[in-house]
């Protein structure tokens, strides 16, 4: 495996000014491999050459240990960190530049800003002071990534690169952030990617009219949607997955660990300032608004777990019928000792010309004629006054396009999926259900939220029938019309 460090130090200015390289730049192991190996006069900065010299060269068998970087100063360092996007596990922060700056103020912000291990170096005048500083409150909640080392003591003691390896392995074993910072940044990383591929495939104007709402600002709810986006993808990343049970980490505990960050990193990107201004023509008038709209609104609506974990939300079809999970995350990750073996669904039915089961269903009661004037939906999880509890799942793509389903909460059932003996370690009352494994069927597509919490809490509001018995018709007409006195002058006086 290989670290990240990077020196801030303008000891490096005169060496680097020789060469011909501009003081705001980044020196990476390229740079400094040049500055170090043509004559070069390092003059009093012989401590950082030697120290530059060991990292660049330390191996564990074949491999270079260090990924080395370097600056002149502390803004270039943290224009690099905001701009760049470097990320460096160990930094060597000189405390002394010219001329002076504010040293307190670019500690703080850099530890405010990168979870790194830092190592603050000076002349040995200037320990008490500097020891003094990060003692007070302002640095106390940092004081397990600060350090102070003697300057004419550097590459020795604490900071020799052996004993630099021997600080961030304990770090790794023992920290959080450093254990699985570089895996989460590279997941999130790629999980935005995806979403921005995806975005991209539209003209712009028409992502923002079809899913952002109205003005110049991109709304919360296209905001909204990337965030779920980059959590749907964190937790469904196999690599990070696997990655984190190996680390020890049970499915439960790793879900609760993932939905956490990815929640931070989803109100991160709501509260950011993302501006465009809109084309005058409005995506209305385009020919090919349907196939966007339907494009557009699957991408939204549903994703496509890597893994093979049967989770809430799942759409699966079995013997040419589709249904959806509605147990809980929770009860399928310790299924059979939580669930006995079974698991919650709700039939959906595709909606076409030749469903009649569907049309028997919706018109057993109801006139055609008033379904067709009265059947719009204007939300996923609430359905039309005349075909109360009805919901429909639109766009959901399946192997020969886009189809629209149905769904009543009153269908709800269950079915019993027997626990296999097929010498699987892991204990019975651990186990999870997979696709894999013992449920195995075709999964689809997988709801996202924020879409499927309400759909969840419509199925079981439904079925619980929780409410009052309707007022007769008199009652109902007198309290409209007592209703209907607070405007009773301003009508009349028009």
């Amino acid at each position: 495996m290989q670290y990240s460090i990077c020196i801030i130090d303008d000891g490096i200015n005169q060496v680097a000014a020789a060469h011909n390289i501009k003081k705001n730049s980044l020196l990476n192991s390229i740079v400094l491999h040049k500055l170090l190996s043509e004559e070069a006069d390092w003059g009093k900065e012989i401590p950082l050459y030697e120290l530059f010299t060991k990292l660049l060269n330390e191996k564990e068998g074949n491999d270079y240990i260090w990924n080395v970087y370097a600056f002149t100063h502390p803004e270039f360092f943290l224009n690099s960190h905001e701009k760049e996007l470097l990320r460096v596990e160990i930094i060597i922060f000189d405390w002394d530049f010219s001329p002076t700056i504010d040293q307190e103020k670019k500690l703080l912000e850099i530890l405010n800003k990168c979870y790194s291990y830092i190592y603050i170096y000076s002349g040995a005048d200037k320990e008490i002071e500097i020891k003094k500083i990060i003692d007070n409150n302002v640095f106390k909640c940092f004081r397990k990534r600060l350090e102070y080392v003697d300057k004419l003591n550097l590459n020795k003691d604490s900071t020799s690169p052996t004993e630099l390896m021997t600080k961030i392995r304990a770090l790794y074993k023992e920290n959080f952030s450093f254990k699985f910072g570089s895996q989460l940044r590279k997941t999130t990383v790629n999980a935005l990617d995806r979403i921005l591929i995806r975005l991209g495939e539209l003209h712009i104007d028409d992502t923002l009219q079809l899913l952002g709402g109205n003005g110049e600002q991109i709304s919360d709810d296209l905001k909204n949607m990337i965030g779920e986006k980059i959590k749907g993808n964190l937790v469904c990343d196999d690599e990070l997955c696997a990655f984190l049970k190996n680390s020890g980490i049970n499915r439960e505990i790793s879900e609760q660990l993932l939905d956490l960050i990815s929640e931070k990193i989803r109100n991160n990107v709501i509260s950011s300032a993302l501006e465009h201004t809109r084309s005058k023509f409005p995506v209305d008038n385009k020919t090919n608004i349907d196939k966007i709209s339907q494009e557009l609104w699957a991408y939204r609506l549903y994703y496509n777990p890597s893994d093979d974990i049967v989770r809430k939300g799942d759409i699966f079809e079995q013997d040419n019928k589709f249904f959806i999970v509605v147990t809980a995350d929770c009860d399928l990750a310790r299924f059979w000792h939580k669930n006995y073996g079974y698991i919650n669904l709700l039939p959906i039915h595709e909606i076409q010309n030749d469903n009649e089961h569907l049309k028997k269903q919706i018109t057993l009661t109801r006139e055609k004629k008033k379904l067709m004037d009265n059947a719009k939906f204007n939300s996923f999880s609430a359905s039309p006054e005349y075909i109360k509890g009805m919901l429909i799942l639109p766009f959901l793509k399946c192997s020969n396009g886009y189809k629209d389903f149905s769904l009543f909460p009153q269908e709800l059932m269950n079915q019993k999926i027997e626990l296999k003996e097929d010498g699987n370690p892991t204990p019975k009352k651990e186990r999870s259900l997979k696709y894999a494994g013992d449920f195995k069927f075709n999964r689809i597509a997988t709801i996202s939220e924020p879409f499927l919490t309400p759909l969840i809490q419509h199925i079981f509001s439904t079925i619980s029938g929780y409410g009052t018995p309707d007022y007769p018709k008199v009652v109902s007409d007198l309290i409209s019309k007592n209703f209907k006195k607070i405007f009773e002058n301003e009508i009349h006086g028009n």
